[in-house]
């Protein structure tokens, strides 16, 4: 099974590439990151998650796609691998 507390620690820090399976079932490589240096200001959370009401859905990861410059979403039952840039 995947560590997600590992890839999320690894994507706080550094670019990923995670290779993860669509909902159509086509495959993708997405380079991503959650360090929020390597992130646009104005693509930047207006709230942190601790602040937010919103409920937090652990099944699903939440990152940046460095190429789209787009927050995207990956349920975690979809990553099929992912390496350190």
């Amino acid at each position: 099974m995947m560590n997600i507390t590992e890839l999320k620690k690894q994507l706080s820090e550094k670019t990923i590439s995670i290779n993860f399976t669509k909902i159509d079932g086509s495959e993708r490589i997405m380079r991503c990151t959650r360090n929020f240096n390597k992130i646009p200001i104005s693509q930047l959370p207006k709230k942190i998650a601790s602040e937010s009401k919103q409920a937090i859905n652990e099944s699903v990861l939440r990152v940046f796609d460095i190429d789209k410059q787009e927050w995207r979403s990956i349920k975690n039952e979809n990553i099929n691998s992912w390496t350190v840039e």
